[in-house]
């Protein structure tokens, strides 16, 4: 689906602020490391992700995650429905092991249990309401062949961020997400709150705290 049939009420396109953020970084080695350092910490080891695996990472943007699992073996596939981010991200990090589809995530071109593990970089909160955060995320179920995913969601205790996206729709706390997850059959089995690695700044070395860290696994019966 199209950006322009996509149910949004914000245009994603070369314009998107997060993706100029995210190409002005792109390169630079110490921002590469950077996020490959948080990509292996935060999504590869809690997925328990090993080499030949497929990971579907929603909402990719530029791809980097993916980029970041190659030395590790894994074969990303990248969905977004902003095609510029499409674009510039095959050409940056695009490889046999990174591929990018443009396709929305409340039909995910894919058959059931397709990958090995799912994650989701800001993408729930961006939902225009409840009902269709449960349609994608019950696709992302669909297609999930293991039992953990990552969600990285940008929750209300992230007051630097919350509202500086108007897309950003459902504005909850942590514990509402969690309780979410739990009544759609999933808990949550790490802390919210994570410590990034240190980063070189025009300020000198930082240590932030990421708020909405959501490493969920599937309970009860599983096939």
């Amino acid at each position: 689906m199209s950006v322009e049939t996509a149910p949004v009420f914000y245009r994603y396109d070369e314009d998107y602020p997060f993706l100029q953020e995210s190409l002005r970084r792109a390169g630079s080695p110490v921002h590469e490391i950077y996020y490959a350092t948080r990509a292996y910490s935060e999504v590869f080891l809690p997925l328990k992700l090993r080499p030949r695996q497929k990971l579907l990472d929603v909402g990719c943007c530029l791809g980097r995650l993916g980029s970041s699992f190659r030395l590790g073996g894994v074969t990303a596939v990248g969905i977004d429905l902003n095609r510029a981010a499409l674009i510039q991200g095959l050409k940056i990090y695009g490889s046999k092991k990174n591929s990018f589809i443009e396709a929305n995530a409340i039909a995910l071109p894919f058959k059931k249990g397709a990958f090995d593990g799912v994650t989701s970089q800001d993408l729930l909160e961006h939902a225009p309401n409840e009902q269709l955060a449960l349609r994608i995320f019950s696709e992302m179920e669909r297609v999930l062949k293991g039992r953990r995913m990552v969600h990285k969601i940008t929750v209300t205790e992230d007051v630097e961020w919350i509202d500086a996206d108007p897309s950003h729709t459902l504005k909850w706390p942590a514990d509402k997400w969690n309780k979410w997850f739990q009544q759609n059959g999933w808990k949550v089995v790490a802390p919210t709150d994570r410590k990034l690695p240190p980063v070189p700044t025009r300020r000198g070395i930082v240590q932030n705290t990421m708020h909405g860290y959501f490493l969920i696994e599937k309970q009860g019966h599983y096939r």
